[in-house]
């Protein structure tokens, strides 16, 4: 059981990982380009990688996160946050 979970989160964090990196290539260097990227249009950008994230969880990796985290969604957005953190 131990491995499965390791193997579920694992596979989480790539996907943290992917999509962050799609969305920072896709949205948050041309916003950048322009001199538009401001806190709300981080935001923004937070919930769209939030929301792909959530989207492309399978029922597997969804039941691993809550029996994991009380709050998964949250733990969801610390590690998004902390992907981007290390990126730059």
């Amino acid at each position: 059981e131990r491995e499965y979970f390791n193997y579920h989160l694992g596979k989480v964090n790539e996907l943290i990982q992917d999509v962050v990196t799609e969305v920072q290539q896709v949205y948050v260097d041309g916003l950048k380009e322009e001199d538009v990227f401001t806190a709300e249009k981080q935001k923004e950008m937070l919930y769209l990688a939030k929301d792909k994230i959530l989207h492309q969880l399978t029922v597997q990796a969804t039941d691993v996160l809550e029996k994991t985290y009380s709050d998964y969604l949250l733990w969801i957005e610390t590690q998004i946050e902390r992907v981007v953190n290390e990126s730059k």
